[in-house]
């Protein structure tokens, strides 16, 4: 076995990408980066059997860096993803191989929550794409868990591996140019209208309250997204 797909976000701590990547221990077909930052000069990982680096010269943001990863990936089976500030305990990415492989269904694979975690491509038809209205990053991933919840027969497996964040996790925003200070209170407000309560806290059955299909997202306005960069 090996996987098909680990991605790889990143926007600044390079070194800590560096960390991350020597507790990989299984084989990946490809290492895919999306590099929002402009400073990825890492060489590809033995690991890895091919190597592809996206830079698009500005901060895409979190979410819209994992659709641009299902669309450039197609044909994959299912996709990993992780952040910089994460270390894989021995043998981690193996369960959670045997996890994703060995369900036929709709699946999702956490061993660090949203920051490690594996999705196949029956859960991403079943639920859809993370909502690039949450921009660049924070309250995106509550929100694909609450459309999982409500659409049902996504099954979440949660091996509770030795898999853990470092210097206390969330480290993008703890660089200094970041702004998160002023996007996180936005995005958490957009949240609130959509779900009715806070992330991980969501109180519709559906999006806005407006009945219908659970998966729907939306497109973001442009003007949010200026609005909001960092």
């Amino acid at each position: 076995m090996s996987i098909p797909v680990l991605a790889l976000p990143i926007l600044n701590r390079y070194d800590l990408a560096h960390k991350m990547m020597e507790t990989v221990d299984v084989e990946v077909d490809r290492f895919y980066v999306v590099d929002n930052g402009g400073g990825w000069n890492i060489p590809k990982p033995d690991w890895a059997k091919e190597m592809h680096v996206c830079a698009p010269g500005a901060n895409l943001g979190w979410g819209p860096a994992l659709n641009l990863t299902f669309k450039a990936n197609l044909k994959a089976p299912w996709w990993f993803f992780v952040n910089s500030d994460v270390e894989f305990a021995p043998g981690a990415l193996a369960v959670a191989e045997e996890a994703i492989w060995g369900d036929l269904g709709p699946a999702v694979v956490m061993l660090a929550g949203f920051s490690a975690f594996g999705v196949n491509d029956k859960a991403i038809e079943k639920v859809g794409f993370f909502d690039e209205s949450y921009h660049p990053c924070y309250c995106e991933d509550s929100d694909w868990h609450a459309r999982a919840e409500r659409i049902g027969g996504v099954t979440f497996h949660r091996p509770g591996t030795e898999t853990k964040h470092v210097e206390g996790g969330s480290v993008t925003i703890k660089v200094a140019g970041t702004r998160n200070q002023m996007s996180y209170p936005e995005n958490v407000a957009y949240h609130k209208k959509k779900w009715g309560g806070s992330p991980w806290s969501e109180k519709y059955p559906t999006p806005w309250d407006q009945g219908g299909d659970p998966s729907v997202t939306t497109a973001p306005k442009l003007s949010r997204l200026r609005s909001l960069a960092w």
